[in-house]
């Protein structure tokens, strides 16, 4: 057990992945679509032609961006937000026209006019109403963006500034306005919901598109337990019984104000829940489903019935009864809430259903969307287009439940989120900060006490929906029993099961199709094989290895061509799934020396000993199998190899779901093995739109934690595997920054007594943590660049002293080889052994993030001095050496892999480490001051990793790296240009 989820750990802080395209439209309402207009049919058909007609959805639209947006006439300068609400709206049909007919000329339209805006804007202004423009146009923006996540040349080249403008421009807005930083907000009721929610919503959005969990997660946190009216239970104030059933309903927030604007609330909560429940998280059920409640309150009354109505006042107006000002307002959300609760989740909702014909006899048969139902600020309040996303029939509400499993006795999977309260200030700094103005504490206490942590479990199903009678239930095995039920009724939880084995699902659309192929296209290969053998048995030997010298796969480094042979051969007599276990072993397992004297003779390399619990059973088989037929599949480019490696990751996927049935009878050491090898299934086989698909096997790792039975495994680990685990959640953190739950609770005191060999590696983990906590004030807070750079020299120090006062067996020899190989420039490391080896190579990734945050600050300073000059230099030296070092120490762990290991076997892991590799080598090669010979061997390396592992994630990170040190020679040209070097 210990032995695999040791490599298990490293994986699991990633988790929190987004899925994309997974705001408002996912894939799955983009295939139903084609299918029902390919079939011609309605509404869709008649929704798409009314999307088709519009100038908003023409390929030629040309956008209006300015730098300044004004919602209306403020300090001299006349309202122009209609050209925004008219350009983003523009954006988001074109890009559902690319989605729809995948003709990428309205994907280019669409890029343009994002292109434009992300390139021009560089403020919202007017008064507070530049809150509810960031709020409604940064949803839709964010959401038109998304569309376009699959469109390589829209990824390229505008995704960068598109998300520079969501940090720099939108996001900050939401974070001061629902934090109520305004002078405007000294009541934080005081402005009605529509304000609060759409910045809600925006929030969301902006955080998948940009990637940052910290963001979604305090929007997601806000609308559950804020304090203003854009949480749920401000925003429906109060739940009533209806007359004559009592059924629950819902009064909203606005209802005394004018329906007008309650309509506008009731659509937002649709956005909200819609875009939470295409990340994974049930907002639409949450709190005994109280959006279905408010969505119920005003369907009845604006058809005209009767409502309760309870007096509402905010300490600025009071309510004493409905209004009934513009009452039957229409919105175009109305087919989302339906379809949601109704045909999907078969809710009891008459007055949803009987509002929802009442849109469509106003709509002509199918839901508008923006553009194509009026004019004026209200009619682009939202998106729309309901019919043709949304819209399901039977057979479509039966395809979805299975496929999301949207059943109520498991909601979609909760997504773990960590709420960050960013109230952080000089203030909170110890007296470790030596007479300096620094952020930085040698103790996490103090930042920890401003980050407030939030495990986002607390997803429920309405007691008003009707259960699956066929969905089994369990006895609840959480360590912390979290029914929601149970909670709100004060009472012990009996629980039910919390891993539903959808969680567990093949991320590639097409492999349920091509399992069905795959037994007879592997059973006619391997009659080929069987004939070739015999014919083998009567060639002459040397005809089979003779190779043109065209059948090579290059690949291309910025100095060199890396050939390597275009196919790895077996000898035809052995199965294709032994090849498959065999080049998993030579190519992911680490290898153990068994010669005389712990010796690398040639010859004695054998795999890790705990490769044999994959005989264990034929499913845990089957999981290596599968990656390493994808892995060698790709280095072949075989296509028979890939199809039974799908096929493969078909059963697996099933083994694990038949576990998640009945935990109480699980083996979590084979459960746990199973799930890592799908993960790395996905990593192995990504493809540019699913370069997160591995991440769901890791979430249903994850939710397995929490339950007691495996929980247990995780105590095992020794103090490596301990402190690898908090390793892993620093690099996360500087890969999405994400502050985990596991830095906010980390403590010396978790490694009691480390021993001599185990004390350095507990002491950089201190260090990195709270750097972490550091460097997220920075990104959030945007302190003075000054006061910036001195908190990142503390740390420089400290790092600094770290490695001075290592213990003696923790230094390591440089050495100089002959050849290439294994080397960075023909120079190696030699360490004491694994362990240290790889606690070094945290140390330099970390010191030159470190470096690298003092010289950026630097060059932000409109006046630096001649010490602040010096130091940037200093700075950049040191990036350099780190840089030389990461690359140096990965081909020596490149090499030490290849040739065996010889230490104690219960300090070597499973898996050789080369997929954890990957994060260094990019830190190394992708930053600012980063040496141009570093660089280029870092692209080289990654894609000969890709070209002899098959490992295509490899190959995703260059262009990224490419874009990042072109980004730095530009602003070190303009730093040269501003201070007067050459």
């Amino acid at each position: 057990m210990v032995a695999f989820l040791s490599f298990l750990v490293p994986f699991l802080p990633l988790v929190a992945s987004f899925v994309h395209p997974g705001l408002l439209v996912s894939d799955s309402d983009i295939s139903r679509t084609q299918k029902r207009i390919k079939a011609n049919q309605d509404p869709w058909t008649t929704s798409w032609d009314t999307l088709t007609s519009l100038s908003f959805s023409d390929a030629k639209y040309t956008p209006s961006p300015v730098s300044v947006v004004y919602r209306g006439t403020w300090d001299g300068h006349e309202a122009n937000a209609q050209l925004l609400w008219h350009d983003v709206a523009a954006a988001f049909n074109l890009g559902l026209r690319w989605k729809i007919s995948r003709n990428t000329s309205f994907a280019d339209a669409a890029s343009n006019i994002l292109h434009a805006w992300a390139t021009t804007l560089t403020a919202i202004d007017g008064g507070d109403d530049k809150y509810l423009t960031a709020g409604l146009q940064g949803y839709e923006l964010a959401n038109a963006a998304e569309l376009l996540r699959d469109y390589q040349p829209f990824v390229d080249d505008v995704l960068p500034a598109v998300i520079e403008m969501a940090n720099n421009i939108f996001i900050p807005m939401h974070y001061r306005w629902l934090n109520h930083e305004e002078p405007s907000e000294h009541n934080i009721l005081h402005f009605f919901a529509n304000w609060e929610l759409c910045n809600v919503a925006s929030a969301m959005a902006m955080g998948v598109l940009t990637d940052n969990q910290t963001v979604w997660d305090f929007a997601v946190d806000y609308f559950k337990h804020g304090d203003g009216t854009g949480a749920i239970n401000n925003a429906i104030v109060s739940i009533v019984q209806e007359p004559g059933t009592g059924a629950l309903l819902g009064q909203g927030q606005e209802s005394g104000r004018d329906q007008g604007h309650s309509a506008l609330d009731i659509q937002l909560l649709g956005v909200i829940g819609q875009q939470a429940w295409n990340q994974g998280e049930d907002l639409f059920a949450y709190n005994d489903s109280r959006i279905l409640r408010g969505t119920e309150y005003f369907a009845r009354y604006n058809l005209g019935n009767d409502v309760p109505f309870v007096d509402y006042t905010n300490g600025i107006v009071s309510h004493t009864e409905i209004s009934s000002a513009s009452r039957g307002a229409i919105r175009p959300t109305w087919e989302l809430l339906y379809n949601h609760y109704v045909m999907l989740k078969r809710a009891d909702a008459p007055w949803t259903t009987l509002y929802l014909n009442k849109t469509l006899d106003y709509y002509g048969g199918a839901e508008g969307g923006a553009g194509s139902w009026g004019e004026g600020s209200g009619h682009y309040d939202g998106l729309g287009w309901g019919s043709l996303l949304y819209h399901m029939d039977e057979s479509d509400a039966v395809a979805a439940f299975s496929s999301k499993s949207a059943s109520l006795t498991a909601n979609p999977t909760p997504r773990v989120s960590t709420t960050l309260n960013w109230a952080l200030s000089a203030t909170t700094t110890t007296s470790s900060v030596s007479g300096q103005n620094a952020l930085v504490s040698h103790s996490t206490t103090t930042i920890s006490a401003t980050i407030s942590t939030a495990l986002n479990t607390e997803t429920s199903a309405s007691s008003g929906i009707a259960s699956n009678s066929g969905a089994s239930q369990s006895s609840c095995d959480r360590l912390e029993p979290v029914c929601s039920q149970c909670k709100r009724a004060g009472k012990p939880c009996g629980g039910y099961r919390d891993v539903p084995s959808f969680m567990f699902r093949d991320e590639n659309d097409k492999a349920a199709r091509r399992s069905a192929e795959a037994k007879a296209k592997t059973e006619a290969r391997r009659k080929l094989e069987d004939i070739a053998a015999l014919e083998s048995d009567i060639s002459a030997p040397g005809l089979r290895s003779d190779r043109s010298p065209s059948d090579k796969l290059v690949c291309r480094g910025r100095g060199q061509l890396i050939l390597t042979p275009l196919r790895i051969t077996a000898p035809l007599s052995i199965p294709l799934e032994d090849q498959g276990l065999r080049f998993f072993v030579n190519h992911f397992v680490t290898r153990m020396a068994t010669g005389k004297d712990r010796s690398l003779h040639v010859g004695t390399v054998q795999p890790s000993p705990h490769l044999g619990a994959v005989a264990l059973d034929q499913s845990s088989r089957d999981a290596v199998i599968s990656v390493g037929l994808a892995a060698l599949s790709n280095v072949n480019d075989d296509r028979a190899l890939r199809i039974l490696s799908r096929e493969k990751h078909a059963m697996v996927i099933q083994a694990v779901r038949e576990v998640v049935e009945n935990p109480a009878q699980a083996n979590p050491d084979r459960t746990f093995h199973m799930i890592v090898m799908l993960g790395l299934y996905e990593m192995v086989s990504c493809t540019p739109s699913q370069l997160d698909s591995w991440i769901v096997h890791l979430d249903g790792a994850a939710a397995l934690l929490k339950q007691s039975i495996f929980r247990r495994s995780l105590a095992n680990l020794d103090l490596r595997a301990h402190l690898q685990f908090y390793f892993v959640s620093i690099v996360r953190y500087f890969s999405k920054r994400v502050v985990s739950p596991d830095l906010l609770n980390w403590s010396p005191d978790l490694i009691p007594s480390a021993p001599p060999e185990i004390l350095p590696g507990a002491e950089i983990v201190d260090i990195l943590v709270r750097f972490a906590m550091f460097d997220a004030y920075v990104h959030h807070q945007k302190p003075d660049a000054r006061v910036v750079v001195e908190s990142a020299l503390l740390f420089e120090d400290e790092l600094h002293d770290w490695e001075t006062h290592l213990p003696i067996d923790w230094s390591f020899t440089v050495k100089e080889s002959n050849t290439c190989e294994y080397t960075f420039h023909r120079q190696y490391h030699i360490y004491k052994d694994m362990w240290v080896s790889r606690i070094f190579n945290h140390y330099r990734w970390a010191r030159l993030l470190v470096n690298e945050t003092i010289v950026s600050h630097i060059s932000k300073m409109t006046r630096p001095t001649a010490n602040d000059v010096i130091q940037r230099q200093q700075s950049l030296d040191i990036i350099s050496c780190m840089a030389v070092d990461i690359c140096a120490g990965s081909a020596s762990q490149e090499g030490l892999s290849a040739q065996g290991v010889a230490e104690d076997p219960s300090h070597i892991p499973l898996l050789n480490g080369t997929f954890m590799l990957l994060f260094p080598l990019g830190v190394a090669g992708g930053a600012a001051g980063t040496p141009d010979e570093v660089h280029d061997w870092v692209v080289e390396t990654l894609e000969r990793i890709a070209c002899t592992m098959g490992i295509r994630r490899a190959l995703q990170m260059i262009p990224q790296l490419k874009k990042s040190v072109a980004k730095w020679k530009l602003d070190q040209k303009l730093w040269n240009s501003m201070h007067g070097y050459k």
